[in-house]
């Protein structure tokens, strides 16, 4: 796309937003592009680009298209993610989940300062009590290797709220620059079963989150890298194996609930809905706008 053009969608998008309106574009070159390649072919793709953007549309609205199976408990999961651009951090940070992935609110800042980031989680903490009892387990998903400054951080949070509850940080990030991969010999594409991971030691992981299923045929387009996990838990005899297999799962599935597409994708949405959020906030332009956007909506999908 054209930048002059993309930025005229951010402004677009940012003053239907001041009048709390949620938006759908459409680029109609790729629109007629996958149009022409279907007659070419055949084929009729374009029925899939509806299904996507259905999805979209339904949860800019609110809605929650789908959810993971299974009983809701009162896990707090906060994801933290970041998107860097001219060497200026900007922190989408913040969106709160429960543990059958519906989607709560976020909290959004532009600064990478800590006392930033320790009030948004502290907020996020009392909006759950206030909707439910005390969480039994905080999660946060981070975008990078969490340290002593910021875990101090968290625990003055949970010390000044008298919570005395077990604190899972899981650092998850992709693995294109690491040395470690892990591959299939068995299969011609040499991709692993996704869902299958690898122990590394010291509580770091290896996770295959990919579209290729067990006992599951089809054509592989997109071959995704492993994500990197490391879980770190500092309250006594809490970070059993049980455990880290259900949070490595949890990983797993958050992958799964990404409401932009019906596809899989490699990152849970803990870490990709911050990070799109954080690229699309700089763009705008007028002042006070972030106080007329919902934050109980997935407007920027």
């Amino acid at each position: 796309i054209d930048p002059e053009q993309h930025e005229l969608y951010y402004q677009v998008k940012e003053t239907l937003l001041r009048r709390n309106i949620a938006s759908q574009c459409v680029d109609t070159n790729k629109l007629l592009e996958q149009w022409q390649t279907d007659q070419q072919r055949g084929a009729d793709s374009f029925k899939y680009s509806l299904q996507n953007m259905s999805v979209a549309i339904n949860a800019k609205l609110g809605g929650s298209p789908w959810i993971l199976a299974g009983e809701q408990q009162r896990d707090l999961i906060i994801g933290i993610g970041a998107f860097r651009q001219n060497r200026h951090q900007y922190l989408g940070a913040a969106f709160m989940f429960n543990n059958v992935g519906a989607f709560n609110q976020y909290a959004y800042f532009s600064e990478n300062r800590i006392e930033l980031l320790a009030g948004a989680i502290q907020q996020k903490i009392e909006d759950f009590t206030r909707i439910d009892e005390s969480p039994r387990r905080l999660i946060i998903h981070y975008y990078k290797q969490i340290n002593k400054e910021e875990e101090h951080v968290i625990d003055a949070v949970l010390e000044e709220l008298n919570l005395d509850i077990p604190v899972y940080i899981l650092n998850i990030n992709e693995t294109e620059s690491e040395s470690v991969f892990v591959f299939d010999m068995a299969s011609p594409e040499r991709m692993p079963i996704s869902g299958r991971y690898v122990v590394l030691g010291n509580d770091n992981y290896l996770l295959c989150n990919n579209v290729r299923y067990e006992n599951y045929r089809s054509i592989i387009r997109d071959f995704a890298f492993p994500v990197k996990i490391h879980i770190h838990c500092k309250t006594p005899n809490a970070l059993t194996q049980a455990i880290k297999l259900e949070l490595l799962q949890q990983v797993y599935q958050f992958s799964r609930i990404y409401w932009k597409s019906v596809s899989q994708q490699n990152m849970p949405v803990t870490i990709m809905y911050p990070k799109m959020l954080a690229e699309i906030m700089p763009h705008f332009k007028q002042q006070g706008v972030t106080e007329h956007i919902p934050t109980n909506r997935l407007w920027f999908l």
